[in-house]
This record gives structure tokens, C-alpha cells and sequence, in this order.
């Protein structure tokens, strides 16, 4: 609200100008609302994982030993901190991709942004049945898919979770 309607230096909602229709060169400033609540919302849980797991690795007994032994900072960054932090930040987001469903689906009604929300309410308001499971369906292959995507970039982060 403050920068659509008091300031005016974004849109306050579609996907493109009145009368036009979305297009790659027209829908960069009607995505920058939508963009920032969703990235707003999301961002903080992640944040706070990335900081906590980096300060437990930045102490543990592994990361010490390998500065003793004089490995240069970057590489026990790159090689031991980076890896073990990471992977809190893919269980996080691996989880909560359905809450960024959800909450997709709410921006876009709220920036009256034409998408798959759009889509699922009108298909339940008309009773469209084969619509609304196409767009649940594909809604949870979304969520699965990114679990899935979660879990193997997870075992790629910690070689020692195996895939048993």
C-alpha cells in the first residue's frame, strides 16, 4: 500500500497497463509488489536458520581442527561452513513450499495477478470440477517435486546422509 498507493512508484495491481496484455516488456513493474510480499514473508525463517546453522559451524570442533592445521579461511568457509549451513536453508524451503503455494495464491488475488489462483477460485465458484483437479494436481506436484528437490540437493550438501 505505501508504495503503490501513497508513493505511486509501483503498480497496485495486474499484470500489465489497462487496455494492454501482459507481455515480458510490460510485466517487470506490476511483478515487483507481488515479488517483495512474497519474498518478505518467506525470507525471515530461512535468515534465521542460515545465521544459527552458521554460528554452530562457524564453533565446532571440525571447523577449529581445520584451522589449526592452517587450511585458509576461504576454503574452510567454502568446504565446511557454507555446506553445514546450507542445509538447514533446504529443509526450510523443501518444507515450506506449500506455504509459498498458499501464499502465492493469496498475493495474486490480493495484486489481481492472473495465475493458477486465479484459476482454482474460479473453478470452484463454477463448480468446474476437471479444472479444479488439474489445478490441485498440479499444485501438488509442485510441492512434491520440490520436496523431492530438497532431499537430493540435501545429500549432495552432507555426504553422509546416504540415499538408504
Amino acid at each position: 500500500m505505501f508504495f503503490a498507493v501513497i508513493l505511486r512508484v509501483i503498480p497496485s495491481g495486474g499484470a500489465a497497463p489497462i487496455g494492454m496484455d501482459p507481455s515480458l516488456t510490460t510485466v517487470g513493474p506490476f511483478l515487483i509488489g507481488p515479488a517483495l510480499v512474497l519474498a518478505i514473508t518467506q525470507l525471515p525463517w530461512p535468515l534465521l536458520a542460515v545465521r544459527q546453522a552458521t554460528a554452530e559451524a562457524s564453533t565446532s570442533a571440525a571447523v577449529e581442527a581445520t584451522y589449526q592445521r592452517g587450511v585458509p579461511g576461504r576454503v574452510v568457509v567454502a568446504k565446511h561452513i557454507a555446506p553445514m549451513s546450507l542445509m538447514p536453508v533446504v529443509t526450510l524451503v523443501g518444507g515450506r513450499l506449500s506455504e509459498l503455494v498458499v501464499g502465492a495464491v493469496i498475493v495474486e488475488a490480493v495484486f489481481s495477478w492472473p495465475g493458477i489462483a486465479e484459476a482454482t477460485i474460479e473453478a470452484a465458484k463454477a463448480v468446474d470440477f476437471p479444472l479444479l483437479a488439474i489445478t490441485t494436481v498440479l499444485t501438488t506436484l509442485l510441492v512434491t517435486g520440490g520436496s523431492l528437490i530438497a532431499d537430493v540437493t540435501y545429500t549432495l550438501l552432507d555426504p553422509r546422509v546416504s540415499d538408504v
